[in-house]
């Protein structure tokens, strides 16, 4: 991958929106904030919903010091989160008027001007609140447990054992690993926000025909599904 830094305005937003995380060089944008409140000054590329997830999970910011007229892009991005935030069942973020502070024209005042105690830092991409933007679902009438999906998906989104198949759904970085690898398409991955786990029952059993183990759902078939697709009893013990 090339960086044109001649194209580049440096918003940071890449490095949030990155499912693996791989732009880990570029500088994360500078803000500042006072107390819970992010205040002036504002890119002018409003952040994305995932940078202020981080600023809501790691400074506990609640509150955005915005001149609605000077930042409209800032109102959209905060919009945003809010809608995220409500799926979360977390406290929603307002915006505040920011104060007209009146102007002192002695001497004093002027060679030294009153900064409010705000502060300038900047957070780590992948770090915020523990949810997926990502929504994983199966098919299990389609799905015969061949567990390409559980050793592809580099993030451990999914797993198989002996008694379920659960998928994690935020450890999902949306890479597609497992739909790619997924030869009767039994999973489906949408961009709609999921936490928690989803499990299903399966249980291990041994097949009729060739007598190998193998797993299935609860009240499927007794045959493997390598003997199901080979009616002349290929793999007969």
């Amino acid at each position: 991958m090339v960086l044109n830094a001649d194209i580049c305005t440096s918003c940071g937003n890449c490095q949030f929106v990155c499912p693996t995380a791989a732009l880990e060089s570029l500088s994360a944008p500078q803000r500042s904030f006072h107390g819970a409140a992010l205040i002036a000054p504002f890119s002018i590329i409003p952040p994305t919903v995932e940078e202020l997830l981080i600023w809501h999970t790691e400074r506990g910011i609640r509150c955005v010091e915005l001149d609605i007229e000077t930042s409209p892009g800032w109102l959209v991005a905060l919009a945003r989160l809010n809608l995220r935030l409500k799926q979360l069942g977390e406290p929603c973020w307002t915006v505040a008027q920011p104060e007209e502070k009146p102007v002192n024209t002695g001497r004093r005042s002027w060679l030294r001007i009153n900064k409010a105690d705000a502060s300038t830092a900047s957070v780590l991409p992948a770090r915020g609140l523990n949810n997926s933007s990502f929504a994983l679902s199966l098919e299990k009438s389609s799905c015969y447990l061949c567990s390409a999906c559980s050793r592809i998906c580099p993030q451990a989104a999914i797993e198989i054992n002996d008694e379920a198949f659960i998928l994690h759904h935020s450890r999902c970085n949306g890479c597609k690993a497992c739909t790619d690898v997924c030869l009767p398409h039994a999973l489906t991955l949408t961009n709609d926000l999921q936490s928690g786990t989803t499990r299903f029952s399966v249980k291990s059993t041994g097949c009729t025909t060739c007598q190998q183990l193998f797993l299935t759902w609860p009240g499927g078939s007794n045959e493997c599904p390598v003997c199901q697709r080979h009616a002349f009893g290929m793999r007969e013990a």
